[in-house]
């Protein structure tokens, strides 16, 4: 099963499946890696810091506001899409491939 990530305003979707397979009980992430590939990273210990997961809904679905870390990335603002996204266990992380959404289309001369 592939598991995709919706990047809107600013902030990254996960759908409560996505969440409980690789985040369960995780609060916080730190969001690393270039405007090609995201790396979401569980921070195990959450006084370490990083980005709050909030519940979106009753379903379970979660939100991470991350507009600053995006930006910090070189990705535009205005960046929106659905992103396919594959653990990665060498790193036990997330990564999210932003060259198959439909941004990268979108900015054809690149980000940043």
């Amino acid at each position: 099963m592939a598991d995709w990530v919706r990047i809107a305003q600013g902030s990254l979707y996960l759908d409560a499946g996505l969440y409980e397979r690789w985040f369960a009980g995780v609060q916080t992430v730190v969001l690393l890696g270039d405007p090609l590939m995201l790396v979401l990273v569980p921070v195990v210990h959450a006084p370490a810091g990083g980005l709050l997961i909030k519940v979106r809904n009753a379903r379970g679905d979660r939100v991470i506001h991350a507009a600053e870390g995006l930006a910090g990335r070189g990705l535009p603002t205005d960046i929106e899409g659905d992103f396919p996204a594959a653990w990665d266990s060498s790193v036990a992380a997330l990564r999210i491939d932003m060259t198959a959404g439909g941004c990268w289309q979108d900015h054809a001369g690149g980000f940043g």
